[in-house]
């Protein structure tokens, strides 16, 4: 396991917090919904449980192949890029972390870090620098939690200062951090 993953395991536990039963029917733990929790014990061909009773190594482990592997983050050598990215992809999913990577650096939005991706990286560094690219990539982060509030206000109102509070940890993290 990557020596810097445990840490930021560690740090993104700290929003995503224990059992949530807030949304709408959906239940998560440690930020891992039960269907997450399902797909990820049938791919390893273990049994089926209740995501209330996920233990920390299985979220750590689900974490590290589902959210931060599987995405490539790893391959980030910025080690504040990557974990403002890692705590961008548990707490949204679907690849956003490396979309939103991907928006700010003018390549296609598809969710894979490949060499493309990975060669704009390198070009946007040396034009303008890790911060101003952090900055962009939090401030990106920031647009699509509020686009979610706005598109479904019922359903994420509730999150709202969760959500703000996160940004300001993330800014203060890794843009304070240097």
């Amino acid at each position: 396991m990557d020596k810097d993953f445990n840490k930021l395991f560690a740090e993104t536990l700290g929003y995503e917090g224990g059992v949530d039963t807030t949304m709408d029917g959906v239940v998560s733990n440690m930020g891992i919904t039960q269907t997450a929790y399902d797909a990820y014990n049938k791919q390893h061909s273990i049994p089926s449980k209740d995501v209330k009773e996920i233990s920390y190594p299985e979220g750590r482990d689900i974490a590290y192949e589902e959210y931060y592997k599987a995405p490539r983050l790893d391959k980030i050598e910025d080690g504040n890029l990557r974990g403002a990215m890692f705590d961008y992809e548990y707490n949204s999913g679907g690849r956003q972390s490396v979309k939103a990577l991907q928006e700010i650096l003018g390549t296609k939005p598809d969710g894979i870090y490949g060499k493309k991706t990975a060669k704009a990286l390198k070009k946007y560094i040396d034009k303008n620098g890790s911060d101003a690219l952090i900055n962009n990539y939090i401030n990106n982060r920031e647009q699509y939690l509020i686009n979610r509030r706005i598109q479904n206000p019922q359903k994420y109102e509730k999150y709202v200062n969760g959500w703000a509070n996160r940004i300001t940890q993330q800014r203060n993290k890794y843009l304070q951090s240097r």
